[in-house]
Order: structure tokens, then C-alpha cells, then sequence
């Protein structure tokens, strides 16, 4: 019995001496929280950067695509309203929000082939649209045998310009929450040796500066 007595006492003077200090425990739980949060708010801006990033490259490769289907249709010696239609469908997924039609996405082939053919302005837009059609740009040139397209349109700035600031970083455009991407491609020019003439190259001239 006295040998039971001993070990409960010694087992009590154990924890006693092992407890921590009154309020060190809150204070290590604070010191967690805060170490939490920073390494919380560097993932974030870590994923907005990638995001960003990663995004942007996939409007580039886009882009390209776009700008070589006007760049072919020019080639062909399609006009500049044609030109604009291969490129805006070319540009379809970087487009943003379809304002119409307002039909399932795989019931818009069809739309897509009526815009192909339709004949005027008015009624392209009468078939199709997009949210960043209208601040779509194109241009084309053609000398020493080559047609060169350029486009540019603007898109979203992903990473929060408050966030860019934080680091550094502030993104071109920030104020207006877009940046504006340009592709350029070139192809032999061949509606040049059966075409004489042609419009100066411009989508929307009226917009152009």
C-alpha cells in the first residue's frame, strides 16, 4: 500500500513539473495563427500569379490560332469582313461571356456556320456574340510576298493589381482591369498573283485610329 502511495505521489510531482507555464499556451497558439495567416497569404498571391500567368499564355496561344485564320484568309483573298469572321471564331474560346445565342454549347455549331455565311455586318451580329468582340482589333499588310496579320484584344487582369502592389508587382493595365494581348502571323501572300487591289486590310476601319 505504501509503494502505491509513493508512485501516485511521484506521478503527481511529474505533472506538476512538466505543465507549462500559465498563458505560455496562448501565446503559442497566437504565434501558429499568425504564422498561418502569412503563410496563407503567400499561397494565395503564389496561385493568383500562377493563375494569371498561366492564363495569359493560353490567350497568347489562342491569339495565335486567331491570327493565323485570318492571316490564311487573306491569303485566299478573303475581305476584311470575312477576315473578321474566321478570326473571331478562331477566338471563341478566349472570348469571355456568349451574350447569344442563348443555347446549349453543343447546339452552337450550327450557329456558328449560319455567322460563317452570313453576308452583311448586321447580320453576323445578329447570329453570334461574345464580350470581347468588340474591343477585337486586326490589321493587315501585305509586301514582298508575304500577308502579315496583327490582332489584339483585351482581356481580364486575373491577379488583383491591390495584391500586385504588395510584391511589386503592378500589372499593366491595372487601372482598367485589362491588358491587351497582339499577335502577329505570317503567310505567302497569294491573293496577290489573281486579285488586283483589295481593301487596306483594316477590321472595323472606322474604329481604327
Amino acid at each position: 500500500m505504501t509503494a502505491v502511495i509513493r508512485s501516485v505521489a511521484w506521478m503527481r510531482r511529474a505533472r506538476s513539473t512538466d505543465s507549462p507555464i500559465p498563458g505560455r499556451r496562448d501565446r503559442r497558439s497566437g504565434q501558429a495563427l499568425i504564422e498561418s495567416l502569412l503563410v496563407l497569404v503567400v499561397l494565395v498571391a503564389a496561385f493568383c500569379f500562377f493563375f494569371d500567368f498561366t492564363y495569359g499564355v493560353v490567350a497568347r496561344t489562342v491569339m495565335d490560332y486567331g491570327a493565323q485564320k485570318a492571316a490564311r484568309a487573306d491569303a485566299v483573298g478573303f475581305n476584311a469582313f470575312h477576315r473578321g469572321k474566321a478570326l473571331r471564331v478562331g477566338l471563341i474560346p478566349v472570348s469571355g461571356e456568349r451574350y447569344w445565342p442563348q443555347v446549349p454549347f453543343g447546339m452552337l455549331r450550327g450557329h456558328i456556320v449560319d455567322y460563317l455565311a452570313s453576308q452583311t455586318e448586321d447580320e453576323a451580329n445578329s447570329i453570334l456574340g461574345y464580350e470581347r468582340w468588340p474591343s477585337l482589333r486586326m490589321t493587315t499588310h501585305r509586301e514582298g510576298g508575304l500577308t502579315e496579320t496583327a490582332v489584339s484584344m483585351d482581356f481580364p487582369i486575373l491577379l488583383p493589381a491591390q495584391l500586385g502592389q504588395i510584391f511589386g508587382v503592378v500589372p499593366v493595365g491595372a487601372a482598367s482591369g485589362t491588358r491587351r494581348l497582339t499577335s502577329v502571323w505570317r503567310l505567302e501572300d497569294h491573293a496577290s498573283d489573281y486579285l488586283a487591289g483589295g481593301d487596306d486590310g483594316s477590321l472595323w476601319p472606322e474604329d481604327e485610329p
